[in-house]
């Protein structure tokens, strides 16, 4: 075997679907297959022994332990030194979900013709060895980004939820302007998405011009990511949504994959509003996501929107220690009480008290309240707490230095409770 030959492993479950493959790769100059496994332990045992340049990936496996493997590669692949390209013989959704999850850079359906298996190969093979070359060695000094990803969701309409992303994205940017940290947001909603408008920020640069400049879904460099994104007076980066509805189906669930690895690999917090139902973008943003934060009013219809919402989330299998609730609009007289909600459903991490005057006047003007730093005023502080229970601990410390300055009163989310107990 030639040194410069790219090595592989074939990871195989369907000898039927994938025996043709086997004659295929042999035609393909400059690549050897070195190994093949059919289970978790031969993968396991083949990867350490040949240490190969690309691993292809058959779809057709169940087994939950083939792909969390894959995923412990991922500082492996992040860092050029492995590749992933998946296989399957129909474009089955979650198994491609799961398989980028895991981390691959590319998916063929079954059967493919020889040119494109070779092309697909050699392409993965050629950007990480572009990845190699202009990497130098990384300081241990150096931070690396926490990557958090912070999704706002609700099943329910005008519960305030872009609201509630746009100020929490920019309470994290002011809060750790001077950190060196990066705080970005993203416009989950792609036809018809109002963080432009909520923000001021015309829509020149979108998610739209992005994936049409990757053209195939592929891993994308930071460099082309930041053409794309438009940056608020307050130092948040903002990827806004299309600026006309029909532009989202363009936005593939592939597409915003490697969109979101990108974010979470560059940004140390990337906030995300999303739209009121679940569709492949939602199951694809939550399966990116390190905190869920679900809205909820003190509302009947809401309350039930919101245990289906639960139900829903259980069924995805996402785990409970993510999901956290937002009462949004919180105050006593609803018919339903705070207390109500906790014992039946879940605990309430955060409480943002009504605020009708402020948060329209906000909307209107393209001027998020939460600019005004006065911790004084009971909605701009629960924007603070919110912010505080989202960050690292490191980071923990920026806030108690911001406080220090605005001298804030009180604590909103024991306010309200003290309220209720009148």
């Amino acid at each position: 075997m030639s040194a410069k030959n790219i090595k592989l492993l074939l990871v195989q479950k369907d000898n039927e679907l994938l025996g043709p493959l086997e004659a295929q790769l042999k035609e393909i100059s400059g690549v050897d297959l070195c190994a093949k496994a059919f289970n978790y332990e031969e993968l396991a045992a083949a990867y350490k022994k040949i240490n190969p340049d690309l691993i292809l990936l058959d779809l057709s496996f169940d087994e939950d332990n083939i792909y969390s493997f894959l995923s412990s590669l991922e500082s492996q692949v992040a860092s050029g030194h492995l590749a992933l390209i998946a296989l399957a013989g129909s474009s089955d959704m979650n198994r491609i979900r799961k398989a980028m999850k895991s981390g691959c850079a590319d998916f063929l359906m079954l059967p493919v013709k020889t040119e494109e298996i070779s092309n697909a190969i050699k392409s993965a093979y050629d950007k990480n060895q572009s990845i190699l070359k202009s990497s130098t060695v990384t300081p241990l000094s150096q931070r690396v980004p926490a990557g958090k990803i912070i999704t706002i969701f609700s099943t329910k309409g005008g519960v305030g939820k872009s609201t509630i992303a746009v100020n929490l994205a920019v309470t994290l940017a002011m809060f750790l302007k001077d950190s060196g940290r990066r705080v970005a947001l993203l416009d989950g909603n792609f036809q018809f998405g109002d963080i432009g408008f909520m923000l001021n920020l015309k829509p020149e640069r979108t998610i739209h011009g992005l994936v049409r400049e990757m053209g195939e879904p592929a891993p994308l460099t930071f460099e082309l990511l930041k053409s794309f994104i438009t940056t608020h007076p307050s130092g948040l980066d903002v990827m806004l949504a299309p600026s006309k509805p029909q532009f989202a189906e363009e936005v593939t669930m592939l597409h915003l994959g490697y969109v979101m690895e990108c974010l979470k690999k560059n940004y140390d917090y990337v906030v995300v509003d999303t739209i009121h139902h679940i569709n492949d973008t939602d199951l694809t943003i939550f399966d990116w996501t390190s905190m869920l934060f679900v809205i909820a009013t003190l509302e009947v219809t809401t309350i039930k929107n919101l245990v289906l919402t639960l139900e829903i989330l259980k069924d995805l299998q996402i785990p409970k220690d993510k999901i956290s609730l937002i009462l949004n609009r919180a105050y006593q007289k609803m018919g339903v009480e705070c207390s109500t909600v906790e014992e039946k459903l879940m605990k309430i991490s955060c409480m943002i008290p009504s605020d009708g005057e402020r948060v329209v006047a906000s909307l209107n003007s393209g001027n998020p309240f939460v600019i005004d730093l006065k911790a004084d005023i009971p909605i701009v502080k629960s924007f603070h707490e919110l912010a505080e229970f989202v960050v690292t601990d490191e980071d923990r410390s920026y806030f108690s230095k911001m406080e220090e300055v605005v001298q804030p009163k009180g604590n909103v989310l024991d306010f309200f409770k003290n309220l209720i107990k009148k």
